[in-house]
């Protein structure tokens, strides 16, 4: 495993190894490095995690790779959070978003949950029940994807039986 985390900026460079390929792959988007560290002791058992400082660095990565779920803290200095939960699900409409702060609100939790926010959770973390939420996610976002590929394979399947060609 390699990661290398340096401020300003806090980018990471982030190998993943064969045994981890077969995890879930969680994109922890923090400028607390700390946070990171807290997760991904207690999360690296069970999945690939991997980590971005700034929301530019997240969606490089998100581009870049597939992630099942992004845990994104909402106090960014250049985007707020619903444009950052916004712009993910143009990037990977598969990806879950988990939100999270450290000075929570009602109205808040309410609103990222309607503009497609998995779930809200705040600091400081219960580890146990953010491990729930994000197998629950990792769930949920494989049930989603599952849905849309039965989609495609529909629409692909009329269109080939509409055809007049004859070609299969």
């Amino acid at each position: 495993m390699e990661i290398a985390i340096n401020n300003p900026g806090l980018k990471s460079t982030r190998r993943f190894s064969e045994e981890e390929k077969n995890l879930p792959k969680i994109l922890i988007v923090d400028d607390e490095p700390e946070v990171y560290t807290l997760l991904s002791k207690f999360l690296s058992k069970n999945y690939c995690v991997d980590f971005a400082g700034s929301c530019k660095d997240a969606f490089s990565k998100i581009k870049n790779e597939f992630y099942e779920v992004a845990i994104v803290d909402i106090n960014f200095p250049d985007i707020s959070g619903r444009e950052f939960i916004n712009a993910c699900k143009e990037l990977s409409l598969e990806i879950e978003i988990i939100v999270t702060t450290g000075a929570p609100e009602y109205k808040d939790a309410v609103n990222f949950i309607k503009n497609g926010a998995y779930d809200y959770i705040t600091k400081p973390f219960d580890l146990q029940a953010i491990s729930e939420t994000i197998a629950g996610a990792v769930k949920e976002q494989k049930i989603n994807a599952e849905k849309k590929l039965k989609a495609a394979n529909y629409k692909i399947v009329r269109k080939i039986n509409s055809g007049s060609s004859g070609i299969v």
